[in-house]
């Protein structure tokens, strides 16, 4: 969120991330969701809402919690 580009492409590469990233520099868009620190995780549903959020870690198990459900919607 607050990382330079370059540093962000190397940190994608070194771990071979394949999901999209999007940059937010003057902190517009994490003011838009509430943002009040890091590191903050919010789902966003194909509807565009909402539906979870955690200020704070979010291992394995919380995010499968959290994503699955989205995944198995028809």
């Amino acid at each position: 969120m607050q990382d330079e580009e370059a540093n962000v492409r190397r940190f994608l590469k070194a771990h071979g991330a394949t999901y999209p990233v999007g940059l937010d520099p003057g902190l517009s868009v994490a003011r838009r969701f509430g943002f009040t620190g890091t590191p903050l995780t919010i789902v966003i549903d194909r509807e565009g809402v909402i539906s979870a959020r955690r200020v704070g870690p979010a291992d394995g198990t919380w995010l499968a919690e959290h994503l699955d459900p989205l995944f198995k919607r028809k």
